[in-house]
């Protein structure tokens, strides 16, 4: 009776050594499986984020050259309104002389 509990019990713990053996194994898997998951998913990760850099560099470039040509129509515009204020003191100093050529008051 005791030795065939004894051999139960061998039997019983090759058994558990074999179960033991083959979560080991689907551990082992799972855990490849796992990284290689968690690596492709920080590959698309690490790929978004270079997009979006590269997205927003392009974003700043535009608004860099936005702001370059709006300077330059300012910088014309102003020239302009200087020229018309310069041509406004000619023409009211002409008008003046005329006026007073003629007389006019």
């Amino acid at each position: 009776m005791v030795e065939k509990s004894i051999a139960d019990g061998k039997v019983e713990l090759n058994n558990n050594k074999k179960e033991m053996q083959v979560l080991r194994s689907e551990c082992a898997t799972l855990e490849a499986k796992n990284k290689e998951t968690t690596n492709e998913i920080l590959k698309e990760i690490l790929e978004d984020i270079a997009n979006l850099d590269k997205d927003f560099k392009k974003l700043v470039e535009m608004d860099n050259n936005e702001v370059k040509f709006l300077q330059q129509q300012l910088f014309q515009l102003t020239q302009e309104k200087t020229k018309l204020q310069q041509s406004v003191v000619m023409l009211d100093t002409r008008v003046a002389n005329v006026e007073n050529d003629v007389g006019f008051e």
